[in-house]
């Protein structure tokens, strides 16, 4: 199949890889994975901001306490360069504390547990107070940390915006100032659909829990991810040439005449994201030999501490056979991009509320990830297939999470050196 490695710099490796190695003259639908992976390099210095739900709600069942937990072993896993904010929200939101002002680690824990409990849950106001602490600290220092916001609530929003139309110019904010949000639901009453908008549209996660044990697990995970980010702002540009169109999934993403660009946001240390679709190709008049150039995969991203925009490339050219039986299919590759499908289409069942939709989408998420041979990622779909049957309170919540972190995974240095060295067309 089609396979090409590149490594623009230390920071990224891009591997594209097709479910079949040629088309017929007839036009086809090619299956495409480009896998980027995060290479070590040189790190910006991470600044996270923890949002923290102190509505009465989350007295209950220790949530707070286990959240407060969390907060301080987040605190751990930052270098000495790094530094940390918490935000209390309930019905308006307040800087609880930061590090940036010579806060020490006992310094926040004795003011968040001083913090009081207040009625109603304004997340609108909170991640606004989280935006305008980045505009002045980008003011004061330079466009120097790399961002992360850590929203962590158990409640709808009950004062504010509370749809996620509202949050539009929140969310465009964020966009601007390069700060993902990791938008964490504890329990059953969130608005899982908020929390997922908010973390799709900038280049977030969105990670539902279930206890309060997890809450501190949850916390401590992406702090640590946050303090390795080796490239920002990530696009995976597609450009297309002659008579082909295409389908991105899981991914949001811009056309721009023959171009589509992915917006992919920022990647680190020993992860890999995955960017599926499918290529169109419409008839064409090449005759069985010819080489069709079919599509450009540029990636370009930003490093961490400066400097230009970094960039790499990738043509895709297939092979026009005379007939079907002449094609060879990958069928991993194939599954992948199934897989990614399904995920996109639990998510449209999931927000539209069509459950019988979303059962069907899981069981294919389920049938694809076996054929893979991701047999962990197999047995968590399957698992929130039978919450989907039975209507478990947390299935749709589960089905979201799933779907939102299915693109993303960690993965070891030595694959991504060894994808890496595959380089070349086979």
């Amino acid at each position: 199949m089609p396979r090409i490695g590149a490594a623009p710099t230390r920071a990224l490796m891009l591997v594209v890889e097709t479910d079949r190695d040629a088309i017929v003259p007839q036009g086809a639908r090619v299956g495409f994975v480009a896998e980027i992976y995060g290479r070590r390099a040189e790190r910006a210095p991470t600044f996270l901001i923890v949002l923290l739900d102190v509505s009465p709600s989350m007295k209950k069942e220790g949530k707070i306490i286990r959240a407060k937990e969390g907060v301080m072993e987040a605190m751990k896993t930052l270098k000495p360069t790094d530094h940390f904010a918490v935000i209390a929200f309930c019905r308006t939101a307040k800087l609880v504390g930061s590090t940036i002002y010579g806060d020490s680690l006992e310094d926040i824990k004795r003011k968040v547990d001083e913090v009081k409990h207040c009625t109603f849950t304004n997340i609108g106001r909170a991640l606004e107070e989280a935006l305008n602490l980045i505009e002045a600290l980008n003011k004061r220092y330079g466009a120097i940390y790399t961002y992360r916001i850590l929203l962590l609530t158990d409640g709808m929003p009950t004062w504010g915006p509370k749809k996620p139309e509202h949050f539009s110019k929140i969310i465009e904010r964020a966009r601007k100032l390069g700060a993902p949000i990791i938008a964490i639901g504890i329990g059953r009453e969130y608005n899982e659909k908020l929390l997922f908008h908010l973390a799709k549209e900038t280049g977030g996660v969105f990670e539902h829990v279930t206890s309060a044990e997890e809450i501190r697990r949850v916390l401590e995970e992406y702090a640590a991810k946050g303090t390795k980010v080796v490239a920002k702002d990530v696009k995976l540009e597609i450009e297309l040439y002659g008579n082909v169109d295409l389908e991105v999934y899981g991914f949001r993403y811009e056309r721009k005449g023959s171009k589509a660009i992915v917006h992919v946001g920022d990647i680190s240390e020993g992860e890999q994201v995955t960017v599926a679709g499918m290529l169109i190709v419409f008839p064409m008049a090449a005759a069985p030999g010819a080489k069709m150039r079919a599509a450009r995969f540029r990636v370009s991203y930003y490093e961490p501490m400066g400097g230009e925009r970094m960039t790499a490339w990738i043509d895709l050219t297939l092979r026009v056979v005379e007939s079907e039986e002449q094609i060879k299919v990958d069928e991993v590759v194939a599954a992948k991009v199934n897989a990614l499908s399904a995920a996109q289409k639990i998510v449209e069942a999931a927000m539209d509320g069509r459950a019988e939709e979303l059962l069907e989408a899981t069981a294919r998420l389920a049938e694809e990830t076996a054929r893979i041979g991701d047999m962990e990622l197999y047995s968590e779909t399957m698992r929130i297939k039978e919450m989907l049957e039975a209507r478990a309170d947390e299935a749709v919540k589960e089905a979201l999470s799933l779907a939102s972190k299915i693109v993303k995974r960690t993965v070891k240095e030595e694959e991504v050196e060894e994808r890496g060295a595959e380089g070349g067309q086979t």
